[in-house]
C-alpha cells in the first residue's frame, strides 16, 4: 500500500496541472476562442459576427419583476405593477400573455403579437400613471422615480439641461442604456416627444405643470412600450 501512495499522488498532480497531454481528467485555463456546448451545431467561422441565439420577448415572469424595479413604488408603498380592476393583470391574463400554465402548455409563448402589443400599451398607460402619481407626493427629486432631475414646471424652455439630464437617466433606468454626455441621438426624439405631449395637452392654453404631466406621461408610455424594453 505505501508503494502505491506516490503513484495515486503522481496521478492527481497529473490531473490538476492543467497539462492537457496527461493522462485523465484536466482543466485547461488559458483562452482559446469561442467555446460553444457539446451540442451545439457547427459554426461557420467564415461569417462573422457568429451569433447563436434569436431575439425574444421577454416573459410574463420577468414582466412582473421589471415593473416594480423601473417604477418603484405607489404611494401607499406597494410595488407598482399593472392592476386591473385591484388585481394584478399578469396574473389575471398571464395565459393570454403567454406564460406556460404547466398543465396543458409547458413552454411559454414569447411570440410579439399583436395581442400582446395591445395589452402592453394598456400596462404601459396603468403603470406610468401610478408612478407620476407617486412622484406627485415625493417633494425631494432624489425620492423620485420618474421626475428624478426636474420640478413639476420644468419644460425645455425653462430648463433644457434638467430636462435632458432627466430623459437620459429614464432612458438607463428603463432600457439599460448609458447615453454619452453630448450625445444627442437616443435623447432628441424623446424630448420632441416630450414638448409635443405639452402642447397638444395645453391647447393654445398657458401651460400649467398639469400639461408638463402629460408630457413625462407620454415619455414614460413611449419607453415601456418600446421594443428596447420587450426584446433582447
Amino acid at each position: 500500500m505505501k508503494r502505491a501512495l506516490p503513484l495515486i499522488f503522481a496521478a492527481l498532480v497529473a490531473c490538476s496541472s492543467g497539462d492537457p497531454t496527461a493522462s485523465g481528467p484536466s482543466l485547461i485555463d488559458t483562452p482559446g476562442g469561442d467555446s460553444p456546448p457539446t451540442d451545439h451545431p457547427p459554426l461557420d467561422p467564415t461569417k462573422k459576427p457568429v451569433t447563436s441565439a434569436a431575439t425574444q420577448r421577454v416573459s410574463v415572469a420577468q414582466l412582473r419583476g421589471a415593473f416594480p424595479v423601473i417604477l418603484g413604488k405607489d404611494v401607499n408603498g406597494e410595488d407598482i405593477t399593472w392592476m386591473v380592476g385591484g388585481t394584478p393583470a399578469l396574473d389575471k391574463m398571464a395565459d393570454v400573455l403567454g406564460e406556460a400554465d404547466y398543465a396543458y402548455v409547458t413552454q411559454d409563448n414569447r411570440d410579439p403579437s399583436a395581442l400582446y402589443l395591445k395589452f402592453m400599451d394598456d400596462a404601459a398607460r396603468d403603470v406610468c400613471d401610478r408612478a407620476l402619481v407617486a412622484d406627485a407626493a415625493r417633494p425631494k427629486a432624489a425620492d423620485r422615480v420618474l421626475l428624478r432631475f426636474v420640478e413639476k414646471a420644468d419644460t425645455v424652455a425653462s430648463n433644457a439641461a434638467g430636462v435632458t439630464e432627466n430623459l437620459a437617466y429614464l432612458a438607463l433606468r428603463f432600457h439599460g442604456i448609458k447615453v454619452k454626455a453630448g450625445d444627442d441621438t437616443r435623447i432628441a426624439p424623446l424630448r420632441t416627444l416630450f414638448t409635443a405631449a405639452v402642447t397638444a395637452a395645453a391647447a393654445s392654453k398657458p401651460v400649467t405643470a398639469a400639461h408638463i404631466t402629460e408630457g413625462w406621461r407620454a415619455v414614460c408610455v413611449a419607453l415601456v412600450t418600446a421594443p428596447e424594453f420587450h426584446l433582447y
